[in-house]
């Protein structure tokens, strides 16, 4: 035999078994090899179905169950030959269960509700069950034979009343259900009592009792002191279903106190109060809770008012920073008379507080007097943003990847209600995104905002979600979900152009840096180049001096010793004047860097610059020392330290040339000061001119020519004359086109009150003193107030008038006697024009016939 169903096909065997799901179409065929030919007949449990080799059902049911015959027979030589073969046939069909009755019982009794199912297989003992109003399961048992599901309550209460569901599945079809309704029978039960009824005297009042209760037939009586009453002139009794009004009309003072409200019906009695006072102050607010925050410091905040006294009452929130006994009102909310304890939402906006931890309270007040809420705590604060992903292993959709797509806005909107469900219940917490969802499965990317302080709680709180496998209620896979505060780092496509342009701005910046370094050097080569040629370097000279002895004494540092490093001077003893000037053209210092001369203008001294400057002087007249400036270069350690006068300050410069031999000497001017420079490189002084007498109004230099290590001490010094020496070292001999500047003589020592000043300032030159008379008052007026940043002395030439220089075409200077000497040394003198020359120079101003001069 061939059974076959949509189920199941079975060939051969003496007995076949075959299940079939009811409401299936099944179609079994039997057939029989014989010859001749066999005839075939079905018989079932009601006996012979069909004749044919075919059984068929359209549809099979649950009463088409049972052992099926397909018999086969033929005739051989007259005799009857059969054999047969047997199906049992079981058909499964879902669940089905009996109704139930409804069930009524007292409060407290104890209830059993039955059960009984029908299906093939039997119900399944965890989906056989009884369920409650709120689906929770109640307690129960199975029979045996798997059928019977039974629900025990113990002490039902009216609570418990409702409908009570039984549920049987055995895995085929839908799960068959069926309810019965279980009433609770109970006393009459109160709703909440109300606050107290506040009353003025003389005002009309009522009170209000109401109730329920299974039946629901209440009857209500009212009494106060153990007194009933009843309906009178100034009280009235009104019931009406579940509730009972008591009405007072003009309160007196005996009307205070409790009331008692009784409610009945066929289960028995019940009995509240209602009390009636007057008017009083408010109740202490409560539930004060801040349910929410932001970085916009925008708070939302809750509470429950208490009762209100009687009166229209003002809500009042107030604020309190820590560690401050201040508090500041920052909302209001009213509440009337004829609200009962309402609820109050506010936001508030503390845009104008600072960051910190504060305080919130309620002040509830009214005409009666105030009440206040316990504080709580509140911690304004900036937010922080959390940055996720959550990996699901779900089939990937592309549409998924556009944001403006109305799939990734669905997608979108069922993982963000979930992510809500993880941090919603931070005050701080400000809402989270989806920003993308990528292929793998599906992964999606969000962003959550929360309190900073919160940052952490929230990052533990989602860790836990994922941990546990699902966030809310997101199936997740935990290696790829995670949450931090660090933004990962999205590629940028435009990154490698940016690259690009950012390398070839650096190569461009390099190379206009390199070609800006080559001019620079290129040009201080030349400028060195140029500082080496002797054809642009500026002639320094000074006028030569002469030196005369004071009064016939002797003047021991210029006798014809081979010791004596001064050069030979005129020997009458006096100064002689010159009708020219020999020095026609002296030079400024050049400029290295722009070959410009310096103007001979008045101004600060530069104390960068080590330089010597002489003014021109081209009237062939006798040589004005008010003219000449020179910065003092110092000196070195080695050195011998001269005496040098101290109130008087002197100046060397550089020998530029080599002196010439066959020049001879001006003669000395008697009203000038002079410097003394020795012309002989040999070391070697001329013997045939004596020295001269000593000038008492002249201070003298000292220029020793010589090598570095030369130990040779100098002439002791006069006791009348002070003077200064400088060496000129070996590298000047070798280098002649660069000679080494002179360096500057240190200043002798103060003398003390005890002590004799030897050169005071000669306000009108040399000339001027006569005889022992001193013209010089305090020589310390006219001297220089301070020294520059260098620590150098700047000296002036004074009782010279600078006049303007005018540039002719090429003059040719006389020669003068020392035009190639590398150094000149010029003494100094202070006096009145120096005072007149510094004021002239702090002041910018000049008179007609002056030209200022530049200070150094």
């Amino acid at each position: 035999a061939v059974i076959s169903s949509d189920d199941v096909t079975l060939v051969g065997g003496a007995l076949q078994q075959t299940t079939v799901n009811e409401d299936t179409d099944v179609t079994v065929t039997c057939t029989a090899d014989a010859e001749p030919v066999a005839d075939l007949m079905w018989t079932g449990p009601q006996g012979e179905v069909n004749s044919g080799g075919q059984l068929q059902f359209d549809p099979i049911l649950r009463a088409d169950s049972g052992n099926y015959t397909c018999v086969a027979s033929n005739n051989i030589k007259g005799q009857l030959r059969s054999n047969d073969v047997t199906l049992e046939v079981t058909v499964n069909y879902p669940a089905s269960i009996d109704p139930i009755a409804s069930v009524t019982v007292d409060e407290f009794d104890d209830v059993t509700l039955t059960c009984t199912a029908d299906s093939n297989p039997e119900p399944s003992p965890d989906s056989f069950k009884w369920t409650s109003m709120d689906g929770t399961g109640i307690p129960g048992t199975l029979s045996n034979n798997g059928f019977t599901s039974t629900g025990n309550i113990n002490d039902i209460t009216y609570l418990q009343a409702g409908m009570y569901t039984c549920t049987a599945s055995n895995g085929i079809g839908d799960a068959a259900t069926a309810g019965t309704e279980v009433t609770v029978e109970y006393r009459p039960k109160f709703y909440p009592p109300p606050d107290p009824y506040p009353a003025a005297i003389g005002a009309d009042v009522s009170m209000e009792c109401s109730a329920f209760a299974v039946p629901d037939t209440i009857t209500f009586t009212w009494s106060k002191n153990g007194t009933t009453l009843t309906n009178s002139s100034r009280f009235t009794l009104q019931s009406s279903g579940e509730t009972s009004v008591l009405t007072i009309t003009s309160v007196e003072e005996g009307d205070y106190g409790t009331y008692n409200c009784t409610a009945a019906n066929d289960k028995g009695e019940s009995t509240t109060t209602r009390a009636l006072q007057p008017l009083g102050p408010p109740g202490k607010p409560t539930g004060l809770t801040v349910l929410s925050k932001n970085a916009e410091f925008v708070v939302e905040v809750t509470w429950t008012a208490g009762f209100n006294g009687g009166l229209d009452t003002t809500h009042t929130v107030q604020l309190k920073k820590e560690g401050s006994d201040q508090w500041m009102d920052v909302g209001r909310q009213q509440e009337t008379v004829s609200q009962q304890r309402p609820t109050f939402d506010m936001s508030l906006n503390l845009k104008g507080q600072k960051a910190g931890d504060y305080q919130l309270r309620i002040n509830a007040s009214n005409d009666q007097g105030f009440a206040l809420s316990d504080p709580v705590d509140l911690k304004l604060e900036g937010n922080k943003t959390l940055y996720g992903k959550i990996t699901r292993d779900v089939d990937w959709n592309a549409a998924l990847e556009d944001k403006t797509s109305p799939e990734f806005e669905e997608e979108a909107r069922v993982w963000e209600g979930n992510l809500d469900k993880v941090f919603e219940h931070f005050i701080g917490y400000e809402g989270v995104s989806i920003t993308e969802f990528s292929e793998g499965s599906i992964v999606g990317k969000f962003e959550a905002v929360v309190a900073q302080s919160e940052s952490e709680l929230a990052i533990a709180a989602f860790e836990t979600q994922v941990t546990s496998g699902s966030v809310g209620d997101l199936t997740n896979v935990k290696a790829d979900s995670s949450i931090s505060q660090t933004k990962p780092e999205t590629p940028d496509p435009s990154s490698d152009n940016t690259t690009i342009f950012i390398a070839v701005g650096v190569c461009a910046a390099v190379l206009v840096a390199i070609i800006v370094v080559v001019v620079v050097m290129v040009m201080r080569r030349k400028a060195a180049k140029t500082k080496k040629d002797p054809e642009h370097r500026m002639a320094l000279a000074v006028r030569p001096t002469s030196i005369t002895q004071l009064n016939g004494i002797a003047n021991p540092g210029l006798d014809e010793s081979p010791e004596n490093a001064y050069a030979e001077v005129p020997s009458n003893g006096e100064a002689q004047a010159l009708g020219a000037n020999p020095y026609d053209d002296v030079n400024f210092e050049r400029d290295e860097q722009t070959a410009a001369t310096p103007a001979a203008a008045a101004g600060p001294v530069d104390p960068n610059v080590q330089y010597a400057t002489v003014n021109k002087n081209k009237d062939n007249g006798p040589a004005d020392p008010s003219t000449v400036y020179a910065q003092v270069n110092k000196p070195k350690k080695d050195q011998p330290t001269p005496i040098v006068d101290p109130s008087s300050e002197y100046a060397t410069v550089d020998k530029s040339k080599k002196k010439k031999k066959d020049v001879p000497p001006p003669a000395e001017d008697p009203s000038a000061q002079y410097s003394e420079v020795k012309k002989d490189k040999s070391k070697k002084k001329k013997k045939d001119v004596p020295p001269p007498a000593e000038d008492p109004s002249a201070q003298y230099s000292e220029v020793k020519k010589g090598k570095k290590k030369d130990k040779k001490a100098s002439p002791p010094p006069g006791p009348d004359v002070v003077y200064s020496e400088v060496k000129k070292d070996k590298k000047d001999k070798k280098d002649k086109k660069k000679p080494s500047p002179a360096k500057k003589p240190p200043v002798a020592k103060k003398p003390g009150k005890n002590e004799e000043r030897l050169y005071d300032e000669v306000p009108q030159g040399a000339a001027g003193a006569t005889g022992e008379e001193n013209p010089y008052e305090d020589p310390a007026d006219s001297m220089p107030k301070q020294k520059n940043p260098q620590g150098l002395i700047y000296a002036e030439l004074s009782d010279f008038q600078v006049k303007p220089a005018k540039p002719p075409p090429k003059p040719v200077p006389p020669k003068p006697r020392y035009q190639d000497e590398p150094t000149e040394y010029a003494s100094i003198n202070w006096n009145a024009s120096r005072r007149r020359a510094q004021e002239q120079s702090q002041s910018g101003s000049t008179t007609d016939d002056e030209t200022p001069v530049t200070m150094i």
